[in-house]
């Protein structure tokens, strides 16, 4: 008599905290509904002849100080102003709101 009524508790146990809602997936849609409206640039670094990986590199490591969300830092290089052939590193990132 008390196997039917425990199994029967454990089923409604079971059944009543998978059917709690949680907010973490509404919590994570609207953390990058905040990353996509607030884009923010800053200059990696100044006049340099060849970049290469370099400004990507330079770019991710600072993103962090940058409050910047994550896998939405990019980085180009841009001629700034340099005499030519030399180009800056430019960094920027979807910020956190």
């Amino acid at each position: 008599m008390h196997l039917p009524f425990l199994t029967l508790a454990i089923m409604a146990l079971t059944a009543t905290t998978t059917a709690i809602p949680t907010d973490l997936e509404t919590d994570s849609v609207n953390a990058l509904a905040r990353c996509d409206e607030n884009r923010h640039a800053w200059q990696g670094g100044g006049c340099e002849w060849s970049w290469g990986s370099d400004c990507a590199d330079r770019c991710k490591n600072r993103g962090g100080r940058e409050n910047c969300c994550a896998n939405t830092i990019g980085s180009y290089t841009d001629d700034g102003n340099c005499i030519e052939g030399w180009e800056t590193c430019e960094c920027y990132c979807n910020q956190k709101i």
